[in-house]
């Protein structure tokens, strides 16, 4: 259940961003599955807050996506640096929660078999895993 973090990963943080500055909380796009995995670990870690997928047709699918309202804090604009890594990293829960401490404004992704989330919701699940990416703040 590998989360995919370019075309999709990239859009739905344009989408965001741009639904925000126009004041939208509210906003529809097509769907895909690497758009929806997305959208899952985008729930997870509290950058949306809602998401319904809506049959329109035969075969078209959308989501419509809710976001939270913040009056001055936008969490996306403050993303500096998204790193992906190049090669395949798994790391245990003991180094986990050594790392946790270091990891000051940095979030790690982290993939298992069950989910995909960050380091602090894997420590609290008790669960390593493979790291995908690291964003900045």
């Amino acid at each position: 259940f590998p989360i995919l973090f370019n075309y999709s990963f990239l859009f739905l943080i344009n989408n965001i961003n741009l639904n925000k500055n126009k004041k939208k909380l509210k906003f529809n796009i097509f769907y895909s599955k690497s758009i929806f995995k997305n959208l899952i670990f985008f729930k997870n870690i509290g950058i949306i807050r809602n998401f319904i997928i809506l049959k329109k047709k035969k075969k078209n699918y959308k989501i419509h996506i809710h976001l939270f309202l913040f009056k001055n804090f936008f969490f996306l604009f403050f993303i500096k640096n998204f790193v992906k890594l190049s090669k395949k990293y798994y790391i245990s829960l003991n180094a986990l929660k050594l790392l946790n401490y270091k990891l000051f404004n940095s979030i790690l992704i982290i993939s298992n078999t069950k989910f995909i989330i960050d380091q602090k919701k894997s420590i609290y699940f008790n669960h390593g895993g493979e790291i995908l990416g690291i964003l900045s703040l």
